[in-house]
């Protein structure tokens, strides 16, 4: 059964298009006599594998037939391309844009040579990550890396917005009796968002819940612990993320009266986990990279430029008997500008756009998102702030709400 089910992965890697609204599908045909061609559509890949490997439910008129499986993986069609023999004595398996790999049971078990392969034999294991990158050039909705969603894009985005433009900006605390803040010490702060994705590939939904513990050793330089966990769905098909991130914010210059700018430089270094049970794909990278955040405070306004790079790789991940590694190597770049007013003592509003574009070849290589909203801060760390955020492209946008909450002691 373990074994069949690595030929079920294989398969399930591939991946069709929107067949009743669902990301993936799979086209079975004859190759020769039998039953008429039809094409299936699920919302999980494995689930929809094990019914065409075991012939079952809408695949049951192609048991004992010689047949051809085209599988789409949401947006990339012919993922996967698999064929069996009328007899089960022979079968071929091709990830996309590899070489056409021939099982023959001569040689034993069809599903534990495949399943052997897949773990690593016979360059399984380098065919796999070659699939995985190709997915990732192609697809509009890859679970690690070349869309908005991936899991570099999300953690390059939480980074830009904390330590960036969604930043703890002095110039916006107000002042305590003797002129200063009292921000100091330690704080804790809540950004969520939820909200809407629009895609061609498929539509969906997501949501973030990020909290992350600060201590601000005195004016200048603050150690911060992020732990953002994230989720979306598309067509029905899930993905689950979780991130540790761990950046030291240094104010390399403080306002002054004479001259009310701030800049601060953000070093970060992290890791990310993704998976999909739904996709079959997921993984472990790890992150650095570096946030700059230029501010410059005149009376009641605020105008910020922030510039933002990270770096992500893909790392190894072991069981007793597999090691799975994803493949990505990738830089992202965001660049961003806001203006703040405050308009009553505790209140402001803003208003920014960003740039964010990939380093390395992606699906979606570039995509802008402005962003708005209004917050309520006090001299003692505590503050409130909702917003919209959006991500948009040629043919991807998300739109989604933005609630931060934040207390300091």
């Amino acid at each position: 059964m373990k074994a069949r089910l690595a030929a079920v992965l294989a398969l399930a890697l591939a991946s069709p298009v929107l067949a009743d609204d669902d990301l993936f599908s799979v086209m079975v045909a004859p190759t020769g006599a039998g039953p008429a061609p039809i094409t299936v559509a699920d919302s999980n890949v494995i689930d929809l594998s094990n019914h065409l490997i075991d012939t079952t439910g809408a695949f049951a008129p192609f048991f004992g037939v010689a047949f051809q499986a085209s599988l789409t993986y949401a947006d990339v069609p012919n993922a996967i391309v698999f064929t069996m023999s009328a007899d089960r004595q022979t079968a071929t398996l091709q990830l996309l844009g590899q070489p056409v790999r021939t099982f023959s049971a001569a040689n034993g078990s069809l599903s534990d040579q495949i399943e052997d392969y897949l773990r690593g034999d016979r360059g399984g294991k380098r065919d796999l990550r070659r699939f995985f990158d190709e997915i990732n050039r192609r697809s509009l909705v890859a679970v690690t890396d070349g869309n908005p969603l991936a899991s570099t894009a999300r953690a390059a985005q939480y980074v830009f917005d904390r330590f960036g433009l969604r930043a703890d900006d002095p110039a916006l605390e107000p002042r305590g009796g003797d002129g200063n803040s009292d921000a100091d010490g330690f704080s804790f702060r809540m950004d969520t968002t939820g909200g809407a994705i629009r895609t061609d590939a498929g539509d969906g939904s997501s949501f973030t819940f990020a909290p992350s513990f600060q201590f601000r050793f005195n004016e200048r330089f603050a150690l911060v612990a992020a732990v953002p966990v994230e989720a979306h769905e598309i067509e029905s098909s899930s993905v689950g993320f979780v991130g540790f991130h761990f950046a030291a914010p240094i104010r390399v210059v403080l306002p002054s009266e004479g001259l009310p700018l701030l800049w601060q430089v953000t070093p970060s270094v992290g890791s990310l986990f993704s998976a999909s049970e739904d996709f079959a794909a997921g993984g472990l990278l790890s992150t650095a990279g570096v946030t700059s955040l230029l501010s410059l405070g005149l009376k009641d306004w605020t105008f910020s430029l922030v510039n933002h790079v990270s770096f992500y790789e893909g790392e190894k991940i072991k069981g007793d008997d597999w090691e799975w590694e994803s493949g990505v190597s990738q830089g992202i770049l965001k660049n961003g500008a806001q203006v703040a007013w405050r308009f009553a003592e505790h209140w402001h509003a803003y208003a920014g756009l960003a740039y964010s574009n990939f380093l390395d070849d992606a699906r979606v290589d570039h995509w802008w998102s402005p962003g708005a909203g209004i917050g309520y801060r006090t001299a003692g760390g505590f503050a409130i702030i909702a917003g919209y955020e959006a991500n948009l492209a040629a043919d991807y946008q998300t739109h989604r709400g933005k609630l931060t909450l934040q207390f300091g002691w």
